[in-house]
């Protein structure tokens, strides 16, 4: 909890700034620097698994994060066009979970190696979008003559103008506040509650760890469903077509979380636990979308980091 606490402490008060610098300076830098800063965390603590440098690990994990959060989805969108994006947010999801896979594999076997392994991999990642990674579309924020706080006030005060002007970038906010409130929630107790209101089922000689990396595969699949279905039944370049389907997906997550909760039997909680995170597999890329569809080139970074930092 103490951990998490404070990586969630340091990615509320970076992603702003960092955010910022993305729109002034460069979106591709901001995502190699951020890549380079998680992987460089995790290699810490894989490598040296004591409390002061675990702490300082997840400073670098906590600034990384915010890096890359928000300059990823403005530099695909500046690149291909807002129509493109969607799709590719929706492939990246699917992607990103069978991809899971192989991790959750890994974590299983190599321990405190995968630590290893994995902030290593994402170091080379870093080195090889420095070299590779295009940036032909951005245009950076026109400095003028200001100072560097001076334009990154000007900035932020130019994505609070366009919010102004654009409410439905507010309800977004708003969005992203409650879903914020639920994920910092449900994510610490879900595995607590089935450990300790159900009794697991006998499967031979499985023990509930064994039980639990099952379940995380199948979080993993049904994130891959949901992001699946979702891709193929919505048009992302219609806005009332992703506002219905966010309001359907909102709708689910409500009725299986009083499902997960209220269930009991085990198979029950667990049948309501696999609808949420098919649910929730695709209701992130969705919103990224949605707040696409809104949002000025010159801000974007920064308003998806605004994002970032109000769900923190």
């Amino acid at each position: 909890m103490l951990i998490g606490t404070l990586r969630q402490s340091a990615c509320f008060l970076f992603q702003i700034p960092t955010g910022v610098l993305a729109d002034m300076y460069s979106r591709r830098w901001a995502v190699v620097l951020g890549i380079l800063l998680i992987g460089i965390g995790y290699l810490l603590e894989g490598s040296f698994p004591v409390v002061p440098i675990v702490f300082a690990a997840q400073l670098f994990w906590g600034l990384g994060t915010p890096l890359l959060d928000g300059a990823d989805v403005a530099w695909i969108t500046d690149e291909i066009g807002v129509e493109q994006a969607g799709p590719v947010f929706l492939r990246a999801t699917q992607i990103g979970s069978l991809t899971s896979l192989i991790g959750i594999a890994l974590s299983a076997i190599l321990v405190n190696i995968h630590l290893v392994l994995g902030g290593s991999l994402f170091i080379v990642l870093a080195i090889l979008l420095a070299l590779i990674m295009p940036e032909q579309h951005f245009i950076p924020a026109i400095r003028e003559d200001r100072g560097v706080f001076q334009q990154m006030s000007h900035t932020v005060h130019a994505g609070v103008q366009l919010m102004r002007t654009r409410p439905v970038l507010l309800a977004i906010l708003g969005v992203a506040v409650f879903s914020g409130v639920f994920s910092a929630g449900f994510d610490q107790i879900w595995n607590y509650h089935l450990l300790h209101n159900f009794a697991f089922p006998a499967l031979g000689r499985l023990t509930s760890a064994t039980w639990f990396s099952i379940i995380e595969a199948g979080i993993v699949l049904t994130n891959f469903c949901g992001a699946s279905i979702v891709k193929r039944c919505v048009d992302t370049n219609k806005q009332r077509g992703v506002v219905v389907a966010l309001c359907v997906l909102d709708g689910l997550t409500i009725l299986s979380v009083f499902g997960f909760a209220l269930a009991g039997q085990f198979t029950l909680a667990l049948v309501a636990f696999f609808l949420l995170t098919a649910v929730r597999g695709p209701s992130l890329p969705l919103g990224q979308i949605w707040m696409n569809q809104h949002l000025d080139s010159r801000v974007r970074a920064t308003l998806f980091s605004l994002r970032g930092q109000v769900s923190a």
